[in-house]
Formats: C-alpha cells, sequence, structure tokens
C-alpha cells in the first residue's frame, strides 16, 4: 500500500513539476499528518470531499432549510398524530411504525409542497395568507362559541 502511495505522490509531484516549468500556477494545499504533525499535500479525491461537505452544509443551514426545519417540528410537537404514533410504537414494533411514520409524513408533506407551488402559480401568496387568516378567525369564534354554550 506504501508503494502506491508513494507512486501516486511522485506522480503528482511530476505533474507540478511539469505545470511550474511550463509557466502554469500550481495550487497546492497541505494538511497537517495526526499521526506525526508532517504536512502533506492534500488529495483531489478530499478536495471533492470537502467540496460536497460544504455544499451539503450550506444547505442544510441554508435559512428556508432551517426555517421550514422549525416551523414544522414546532407544529408537530405534541399534536395528536405525534401521541397516536407514541401508543402504537408501545404497542407494535417499533422499527414498523418509525418507517411508516416517516413515509406517511413525507407522502403529506411532499404533497402539500407540490400544492402549494401549483396554488402559488395561480393565486399570489398573499391572498393565500389573507385566506388562511380568515379562516383561522372564523374557527377561533366558531369554537368560542362552541365552548361558550358547552359551559352553559
Amino acid at each position: 500500500m506504501h508503494s502506491v502511495e508513494a507512486e501516486l505522490s511522485e506522480k503528482d509531484a511530476a505533474k507540478s513539476q511539469m505545470a511550474m516549468e511550463a509557466g502554469e500556477p500550481v495550487e497546492t494545499e497541505f494538511a497537517v499528518n495526526v499521526d506525526d504533525g508532517a504536512e502533506k499535500p492534500v488529495k483531489e479525491d478530499d478536495k471533492t470531499m470537502l467540496a460536497s461537505l460544504r455544499n451539503l452544509f450550506s444547505l442544510l443551514l441554508s435559512p428556508v432549510f432551517v426555517e421550514t426545519f422549525v416551523l414544522v417540528f414546532l407544529a408537530e410537537w405534541g399534536d395528536r398524530s405525534q401521541l397516536a404514533t407514541i401508543a402504537l410504537g408501545a404497542a407494535k414494533n417499533v422499527y414498523g411504525v418509525a418507517a411508516g411514520t416517516i413515509l406517511g409524513h413525507t407522502c403529506c408533506t411532499g404533497l402539500a409542497v407540490v400544492g402549494g407551488q401549483l396554488l402559488a402559480s395561480r393565486i399570489s401568496v398573499k391572498k393565500v395568507t389573507f385566506a388562511g387568516g380568515i379562516l383561522f378567525i372564523v374557527f377561533a369564534i366558531l369554537y368560542g362559541y362552541e365552548a361558550y354554550n358547552m359551559s352553559n
């Protein structure tokens, strides 16, 4: 294995030497080896992996992702579907319940996202937000009326 690494290192050095002789700029990044503290050049595969990880974290930490995650997490925390999932998990196979819950929530949320995109292409977001607000007020009045009448 060491001979292969040495051969690859020699080929990289030869490429760098040829590029330098041709007058091309040569970029070399160095990383500190944990074992002996020596610096060695970072390989192209490592650069690709680091770029991929950077892209993944920029996606996961994007404002849209974080806002959506927090919104869904807080909306789902303690609702009836979570309580039903807790009961199912206690009574049935945990892995089956987890897989069914993930698949069901994924399908439901996927349909909501696609439906929202289709709706937004036909109706302005401002109108949808206004209609949603009116509906919440109507439901609040209805539930308040029912609660008042049940207590009497």
